[in-house]
C-alpha cells in the first residue's frame, strides 16, 4: 500500500507525516472580476459623464470637488485589502 508519491503508508504512520492529496484542481479565476470590472466601468462613466455634468450646472469648483472625490473612492477601492 502506498500513496501518490510512492511512499508506504508504514513509513508515513512512523514519521508523522501527513499525506498531501494526490492531485490539487486548478483554480478558477477569481469569482471577483465581473465586480471590479463592473466597478471600472462605473468610474469611467462617472469620469466621463459626472464631471462635464457637474462643471456645467454647479461650477468648475464644485466640478474639481467631484472629481477629489471619485478618485479618492477609487484609489481606496482599488487598495483594499481582499481575503
Amino acid at each position: 500500500m502506498s500513496d501518490a508519491r510512492g511512499r508506504g503508508m508504514a513509513r508515513q504512520v512512523h514519521s508523522g507525516v501527513q499525506a498531501r492529496p494526490a492531485a490539487r484542481k486548478a483554480k478558477t479565476p477569481a469569482a471577483g472580476w465581473r465586480q471590479r470590472f463592473g466597478f471600472i466601468i462605473a468610474f469611467v462613466l462617472a469620469a466621463l459623464i459626472g464631471l462635464p455634468l457637474a462643471n456645467a450646472l454647479l461650477g468648475e469648483i464644485a466640478a474639481m470637488v467631484l472629481a477629489a472625490f471619485i478618485g479618492g473612492f477609487a484609489l481606496g477601492r482599488m487598495t483594499l485589502r481582499r481575503r
